[in-house]
């Protein structure tokens, strides 16, 4: 197992604890379509607030005391850097970034922007109807 696993897995029950606060609510029977509405957009915004360089930071704290315990070395390991071929009058792009700053951008920042716009195309249509 590899550092890697261990801080998605610390990031995924991040973004799935703030969601299942909302889903459990809306599950409740007599909820009003107002208070339904204002659940989502707090969830939302929750999320919003979670894609922060302190809280990123708190995520790997997290993710580094576990795999600490379970004896993995906690540290991204090097990437290899992906060669491709330039075809003519293409100039090259900087495409080697650190091990860290890639999870960041592919998997946290990927993962909170990802449930934040599946929320709001799921119920985009429906926010019309509460004024």
């Amino acid at each position: 197992m590899k550092f890697d696993f261990v801080a998605s897995l610390c990031v995924l029950l991040d973004v799935l604890i703030t969601i299942k606060i909302a889903s459990d609510s809306l599950q409740e029977e007599g909820l009003s379509l107002d208070k339904a509405f204002q659940l989502i957009g707090e969830a939302e915004s929750a999320l919003g607030n979670k894609r922060t360089d302190e809280h990123y930071g708190s995520l790997l704290d997290e993710a580094k005391a576990i795999s600490e315990t379970c004896g993995i070395e906690p540290n991204f390991g090097r990437k290899r850097i992906r060669r491709r071929k330039l075809l003519p009058g293409e100039e090259t792009r900087g495409e080697h970034q650190e091990a860290d700053v890639a999870f960041k951008t592919n998997v946290f920042l990927s993962s909170i922007d990802t449930c934040i716009v599946q929320i709001k195309e799921r119920f985009a249509e429906n926010r019309d109807t509460i004024p």
